[in-house]
């Protein structure tokens, strides 16, 4: 299955498959004429997950060529990293806030990874995401995510200025004077605005969090960019993972009936996943080039905590009853 996307916590999955296309506009760093089959499966599905549930919203999301970047530090050392340009546009008639989050994972050792009843030679699963959390026990699992850990490197979108600026200046022609957004941009919160914890004794917001996230427009296109350290001289294959495009997500059946005491959630959500390959020779890494091999859509599973623990009205100073008794 090569696209599955879920209904917001209402018990309803939609599976689509997006088949086997696999196409990436490699001219203008991100901004092509139009878009490729790809990109026009995704929109469908993407449409048809929306008419199936009002609630479901998406941003469109295209990428442009994985980069690399040269840099020397103050010791004349030089580092590398790579950069993927890509834009996010909101064709809803109504503003979205969002949390765009971008890993990386190589494989190691050339090891390959089984994904569904076939054999993908390129994409590779995140540890976390490698076993279902009600097919094995805790220590067999935890054993194999070590183990498959050492198959694997991880690669975090980071944000340095110096970089960002050689990232930018590098852009500049396919940015066109427009803001180009960087990880500290999309994962914090928009200036002048902060977060606001859960207020459990205050009845108008209940246990709610404020979160300040940014903000698209309707119509509006945004130009970012991800920025990884550099990649594993040996890798064969490369997934980058991003999360945060749609809210379409699904807390688990049992969670969603009978929250833990611990409050912590096993939440499903949709992720876009861009694979890549790397061929030529490990030992001649100015040379090595990296690929596009395609990109499609996965459910990934997360722990989160979802609220905090309810006052209790027997025992907690915040009931007016128990906060008179206390003051007799």
């Amino acid at each position: 299955m090569n696209c599955v996307l879920k209904g917001i916590s209402l018990g309803v999955i939609v599976a689509l498959s997006a088949g086997s296309v696999w196409a990436q506009d490699e001219e203008g760093d991100g901004e092509g004429e139009g878009e490729n089959l790809e990109q026009q499966v995704d929109r469908e599905v993407c449409e048809q997950i929306k008419r199936s549930n009002e609630k479901v919203w998406y941003l469109d999301f295209k990428q442009g060529k994985l980069s690399r970047l040269q840099i020397k530090d103050e010791t004349r050392t030089v580092e590398q990293y790579w950069y993927l340009p890509y834009t996010i546009t909101n064709r809803d008639e109504v503003p979205h806030s969002f949390f765009i989050n971008v890993v990386a994972h190589s494989d190691r050792n050339r090891h390959r990874h089984p994904i569904d009843a076939e054999q993908d030679d390129y994409f590779v699963i995140p540890p976390s995401s490698a076993f279902n959390e009600n097919e094995t026990s805790t220590s067999s699992k935890e054993t194999d995510r070590r183990r498959l850990r050492s198959y694997t490197h991880r690669y975090h979108d980071l944000h340095i200025d110096d970089v960002f600026e050689s990232v930018k200046l590098a852009l500049r022609p396919w940015t066109r004077g427009k803001k180009l957004y960087n990880q500290k941009d999309l994962n914090s919160p928009p200036e002048g605005e902060t977060n606001e914890q859960p207020k459990i004794e205050d009845k108008t917001t209940g246990d709610t969090a404020q979160i300040a996230l940014p903000t698209i427009q309707p119509g509006e296109t945004w130009h970012c960019v991800a920025v990884f350290k550099n990649f594993d001289d040996q890798m064969d294959g490369l997934s980058i993972f991003v999360s945060g495009l749609t809210n379409s997500s699904l807390l688990s059946h049992r969670d969603y009936v009978a929250p833990p005491d611990t409050h912590d959630r096993i939440l499903t959500e949709a992720v876009l996943v861009l694979t890549y390959k790397r061929p030529g020779s490990e030992f001649d890494a100015a040379t090595q080039r990296i690929e596009f091999v395609g990109r499609r859509w996965i459910d990934q599973q997360r722990q989160i905590r979802a609220d905090l623990e309810q006052p209790n009205p027997e025992t907690d100073e915040l009931n007016p009853v128990n906060r008179r008794n206390k003051l007799r």
